[in-house]
């Protein structure tokens, strides 16, 4: 670990948390399934690359160092990160740790505080479920920790922009443009008085038929689904324009219009989980879809009581995405503003182009 101080917000935190407690217990709740998993192998990105940490009755073993430390020091690692995330200071996002337990982390074999939002997942398990002989895989896990504030299940990033052709009124297109300029709280009742005025807003413009705003996105989200890219901007606009936060109620809304045509609501629902399976995975890079069957991760939930249950990405069981998750608006300024953006460009007097940023946070429950 570098002699550097280091200073992260609780999530960051909490993944390093999640790691030393699995590490220490060797024990992991899965949700809907009625006994923990034996934990038999945890692997997380280090700052020399991946790192595995192989759990054995007393020690583990480090696949970089090839040294064995007991798990008891990992257990006393997490029960100081628990103390220190549970005692930050109020209202102060990021906060640093008592020296002698970074040094700890740091002969544990920890050299990173987070992945970080380049990487695809915070890390991968290898697990025995109950009863049973054979490893389980579960790759991919994005740590959520729920002691702050709502964790993101997929943040905003350049080239995620959302592009639309508007067609309204006059005067709607002209009171819309100087509410989101002029930004602040009143954008979200703008948008809804425009709503109302009944605008045709079509996701894609000439500059944008991709819909999105980079090729490789849009590349990514069509390797998953054909439609995904049409059915995303869809679904944000029932969060922007019509007050469907909630991603379950966004999806709901879009199904009932059927944008698609001749396809049952829970076809809607299946393309979107499928969807926010990936997005629960990091949505990395192109790549093979491996079917809905595949143990390919998910959420690692660190609860408000920072208790750790895994929510698995999958099909089967496990929680539904959708329904725990909720659109939220990111900084405007930021992501439109300050990259030369508008969020509204008047063509000509009843058309326009409309540009959203969006990120998928999601839902804190309580434990």
């Amino acid at each position: 670990m570098s002699d550097k101080e280091w200073s992260g917000n609780v999530g960051e935190w909490g993944e390093l948390y999640a790691a030393c407690e699995l590490l220490a217990t060797g024990a992991l709740s899965i949700a809907e399934r009625p006994a923990p998993y034996q934990v038999l192998e945890l692997e997380r990105p280090e700052q020399h690359g991946l790192t595995s940490y192989t759990l054995g009755d007393l020690d583990v073993t480090n696949s970089v160092t090839g040294s064995s430390i007991p798990r008891s020091e990992y257990s006393r690692a997490a029960i100081q990160l628990k103390q220190a995330i549970q005692t930050k200071t109020a209202g102060k996002r990021a906060f640093g740790v008592a020296k002698d337990l970074q040094v700890l982390l740091g002969t544990l074999g920890f050299t990173k505080l987070s992945a970080g939002s380049a990487a695809s997942s915070d890390l991968h398990l290898e697990l025995l479920s109950p009863g049973e002989l054979e490893r389980v895989q579960l790759k991919g896990y994005s740590i959520k920790t729920e002691a702050g504030a709502a964790p993101t299940l997929y943040n905003m990033s350049s080239g995620r922009d959302l592009h639309y052709s508007v067609t309204a009124e006059p005067a709607a297109l002209i009171a819309l443009n100087e509410a989101l300029t002029r930004g602040g709280k009143g954008r979200q009742d703008a948008m809804a008085t425009f709503a109302a005025s009944g605008p045709l807003i079509e996701p894609g413009t000439d500059a944008y038929p991709q819909i999105v705003g980079s090729e490789d996105f849009n590349s990514n989200l069509r390797s998953i689904d054909g439609d995904a890219p049409r059915l995303l901007a869809l679904a944000v606009l029932e969060y922007y324009f019509h007050g469907a936060r909630r991603c379950s109620d966004a999806v709901s809304a879009v199904a009932h219009k059927n944008p698609l045509g001749n396809l049952k609501p829970h076809v809607y629902h299946l393309k979107y989980s499928q969807l926010w399976r990936e997005f629960a995975l990091g949505l990395p890079g192109i790549k093979e879809f491996t079917g809905y069957g595949a143990n390919q991760g998910g959420i690692l939930r660190v609860k408000a009581d920072l208790s750790i249950e895994a929510v698995p990405a999958t099909r089967e069981g496990g929680g539904d995405l959708l329904s725990n998750t909720v659109f939220d608006a990111p900084s405007f300024k930021r992501w439109l503003t300050g990259k030369g953006l508008k969020a509204l460009t008047i063509v000509d007097s009843s058309h326009a182009t409309l540009i959203l940023p969006w990120q998928i946070r999601w839902i804190s429950q309580k434990s």
